[in-house]
């Protein structure tokens, strides 16, 4: 009787689902590295706003010592925690102060995030579910953004996914080790991002709990004693601060950062609909899987089930009610889509033809990623615009490989998908992000403020965000409004000033200046033009 004979193909697809089946981790390593570390290893500077920001923040740090309150531009730093500043700060001191060390944080951060999914999607349906939710995570786009800038998002999402494993270890099996472990991670979540983390962590946690046994089972989390212990910290930090004569850093934070913030929040610039328009781009390409996932586990009666409906969208509820409004805010719940997701792939039949409501959304979303890129490319990009072409072409290969695979059976689509995502993050964030290097650099600024402005010559910033051009100058500014520009430069004839070309009429309306400087240098930054002007 003859044997069927195996083609080339099936036999690798069998040695690799083999493969996923008996060792999950080593697959899931070498996508991690391929995806993200390939990247990591390209130079990058660091991008105005958030990511110079964040980098003087820590330059501050290191050069003055004081690690107690962040600092920016010499002023005390009220918008985020101290916690993430620390990290990187012991990060640089081991490795050296650059953009390295910034950056190894948030890809370190996603991978420990890519090893809780795993655990957690574990824990509710078995190592297959852990396997696939720690794919999806981490090749979704808003990962593939969050993982590779410089943000403590990744961080805190990290503690999100390890808090909620930690809720379910508890619920299951209610030892001090779980209960302890969730509340320090929720401790941890707050010194990073601050009070909105619980959003992510404790509000959640504590809506499954009540929603699976009951509001009286809400006392087996310990609330009273869990709060406390992070108020004592928090008040330790306090008097910190206080005793170290920084006491009005405790004013400012009050005033601006919680009660400033709590008032603000019912004033929406964006509508409260707008992350609900986004989500479905940012989770690409696995929007189907993931929104047949969730529609799954919104039929189920089941405890872990409502335990991903509840961490996806108590969160969502909750960030759409906050007034400022970042896409990067939804990575902390995207675990639990991810999860969502793995659960409606897991279980379907290998051999069966992949869905189009799964396939053919990765398709039109390569393409329209490809038009993106020749968008930039024709109105942003100059003499790096053809490199830009080739990789929309690349792009566009991509997608008709993804168009092609739509005719796999269900196992190979997936493997296929996985692969073009990680093909797609070497195109974007290793090769756009070069091209796209220059336009949100602060670095040749930064080298022209040095070459003509000695550390007791004074440098003024007019009108300009603080904190986000001073990294690479090495060096704080004094900020100057518009309203007194003049006034300041005719004081200070000596002074390097710093002004974007749209506010020269207002702020020097004689029009002297930059006509009279002997030094005047321009540079695009963040679609803005910016002039450095001496000697005048």
């Amino acid at each position: 009787m003859y044997q069927p004979i195996n083609t080339p193909q099936q036999t690798v697809n069998l040695s690799l689902k083999a493969i996923i089946e008996q060792k999950p981790w080593l697959v899931l390593l070498l996508l991690f590295f391929a995806t993200y570390c390939v990247n990591l290893l390209l130079p990058r500077d660091l991008w105005v706003q958030d990511e110079m920001r964040y980098g003087e923040v820590v330059r501050e740090m290191l050069s003055t010592g004081n690690w107690l309150v962040p600092h920016l531009n010499g002023a005390p730093y009220p918008d985020k925690p101290a916690l993430y500043f620390w990290i990187i700060c012991i990060v640089s001191s081991l490795l050296g102060q650059g953009e390295f060390a910034f950056r190894i944080v948030s890809t370190l951060a996603t991978l420990l995030a890519g090893i809780g999914i795993f655990q957690v999607g574990n824990f509710i349906a078995g190592r297959q579910c852990g396997f696939w939710a720690s794919v999806l995570f981490g090749s979704s786009l808003l990962t593939l953004i969050v993982g590779q800038i410089v943000r403590m998002d990744m961080l805190l999402t990290a503690m999100t996914i390890f808090s909620w494993l930690m809720l379910l270890h508890f619920d299951r099996n209610p030892q001090k080790r779980w209960l302890f472990g969730f509340w320090a991670l929720c401790a941890f979540s707050l010194a990073i991002k601050g009070p909105i983390s619980l959003l992510f962590t404790l509000l959640p946690g504590a809506i499954w709990i009540i929603n699976k046994n009951g509001v009286a089972s809400l006392s087996k989390l310990r609330p009273i004693i869990g709060l406390l212990a992070i108020l004592g910290l928090v008040a330790i930090w306090v008097l910190a601060v206080y005793q170290s004569g920084q006491g009005a850093y405790l004013s400012t934070i009050w005033h601006q950062q919680l009660v400033g913030r709590t008032i603000n929040s019912w004033s929406h610039k964006e509508p409260i609909y707008f992350y609900l328009l986004l989500l479905p781009i940012l989770i690409m390409p696995w929007v189907g899987p993931i929104l047949s996932g969730l529609t799954k586990a919104f039929k189920q009666d089941h405890a872990l089930s409502r335990s991903i409906i509840i961490f996806a969208m108590v969160p969502l509820v909750g960030i759409s009610l906050v007034s400022g409004k970042l896409f990067i805010y939804l990575e902390p719940l995207v675990p639990a889509l991810c999860v969502a997701g793995a659960m409606a792939i897991h279980p379907v039949d290998a051999k069966i033809k992949t869905s189009p409501w799964f396939s053919w959304p990765p398709v039109l979303y390569l393409l329209a990623m490809s038009g993106l890129i020749i968008y930039i490319s024709q109105h942003y990009l100059n003499q790096t615009a053809s490199h830009a072409l080739w990789i929309a072409m690349a792009t566009t290969t991509l997608a008709i490989m993804s168009a092609i695979s739509t005719r796999f059976n269900f196992n190979h689509w997936l493997y296929a998908t996985s692969m073009t995502s990680v093909i797609f993050s070497w195109l974007i964030f290793g090769g756009m992000t070069t091209l796209l290097n220059p336009l949100f650099s602060a670095r040749a600024l930064a080298h022209t403020v040095s070459e003509h402005a000695a550390n007791t010559k004074p440098v003024a910033v007019i009108n300009v965000t603080r904190g986000i051009l001073n990294y690479y100058a090495s060096r704080t500014f004094t900020e100057v409004d518009l309203s007194s520009a003049e006034s300041w430069a005719t004081l200070h004839p000596d002074a390097l000033l710093i002004i974007k070309t749209s506010d020269l009429a207002t702020a020097f309306p004689n029009k002297v200046i930059p006509s009279s400087c002997k030094v005047n240098h321009t540079f695009q930054i963040e679609l803005k033009e910016y002039h450095v002007l001496a000697q005048c």
